[in-house]
């Protein structure tokens, strides 16, 4: 499917490589754009991101308590991984060759076959795990 190189479209598209590991919601797309000059509209984002995601750009990832979705810039070979989020501060991560592969034999040997491009993974990262750890340390 072509597209056009619009102003529009590489103001959001260097917005999405700037936050690039951090999914984000069309809401907070929005927000992050509001001082941008010449931003597009709330429209035309989700236009942008609808035409994103089927051209293999970007990923979506389903937001927890099925509250939407969020976003995140999409790698060369991000539908042969998995995707690891985290529900505190929204990071995604992609999983490893091996470890997706490891996972993916696990599964196959109880009879499941995993969609790999699909699926992500909802946990806490290493990060948050320390912060949450300090914080019960100090009270």
């Amino acid at each position: 499917m072509a597209h056009y190189n619009t102003a529009q479209r590489d103001i959001l598209l260097k917005l999405l490589e700037q936050y690039a590991g951090k999914a984000l919601s069309i809401g907070e797309i929005l927000k992050l754009l509001e001082k941008t000059p010449d931003a597009p509209g709330k429209s035309t984002v989700y236009r942008l991101i609808s035409s994103f995601e089927k051209e293999g750009l970007v990923l979506r990832h389903a937001l927890s308590k099925g509250r939407g979705y969020a976003y995140t810039l999409s790698r060369d070979n991000c539908n042969e991984h998995l995707h690891l989020k985290c529900s505190s501060c929204q990071k995604i991560e992609h999983l490893g060759d091996d470890e997706t592969k490891m996972i993916e034999r696990n599964l196959s040997s109880v009879g499941f076959k995993l969609l790999s491009g699909s699926t992500t993974i909802v946990g806490i990262c290493r990060q948050c795990q320390s912060d949450t750890e300090r914080k019960k340390e100090q009270t």
